[in-house]
């Protein structure tokens, strides 16, 4: 159904209004470098485990694909489209505060307290990388959080 080469393509993106059966609805993206652009479809779908692995040229592409069994196929769920795209936006604003402040924190901030520039460096990556945590958190969380609440 959805197909990406080297981040091109279209690909699934989404996840809202559970049923008790384990379905919901996602929506068919077209992307470019793994960032959703257009939305192209909804579909209703339950997961039918994972696919088969797609290797090729290593280290180039490696990936896996997971089945899905469509329920019933709508144009783009408006709700969706706009958590998505909130999503997107909001990924990119932390990414680019992080930017903003790794380099406020080596110009100015943590040249006063190490004098190992390298040493600074790597204090910032470290905090960096822990705060992309958030980003990849939260969804889980508020998705966890509809499931639980629509089987209650």
């Amino acid at each position: 159904m959805a197909f990406t080469f080297q981040g091109i393509g279209t690909r699934f993106y989404g996840q809202r209004d559970f049923e008790a059966d384990g379905s919901y609805i996602t929506t068919k993206w077209f992307v470019f470098l793994y960032v959703p652009l257009i939305p192209l479809r909804s579909f209703r779908v339950i997961d039918q485990g994972a696919g088969d692995y797609n290797v090729m040229l290593p280290p180039i592409v490696m990936g896996s694909s997971v089945r899905y069994g469509v329920r019933n196929e709508t144009s783009p769920n408006a709700l969706q489209v706009i958590s998505v795209y909130g999503f997107v936006f909001l990924c990119a604003a932390w990414f680019a505060g992080l930017m903003w402040f790794m380099r406020v924190m080596m110009d100015s901030v943590l040249p006063r307290y190490f004098a190992d520039r390298p040493l600074a460096f790597t204090v910032i990556v470290v905090a960096a990388w822990a705060t992309f945590i958030i980003p990849v958190l939260v969804p889980r969380l508020l998705r966890s959080h509809a499931k639980r609440t629509k089987h209650a």
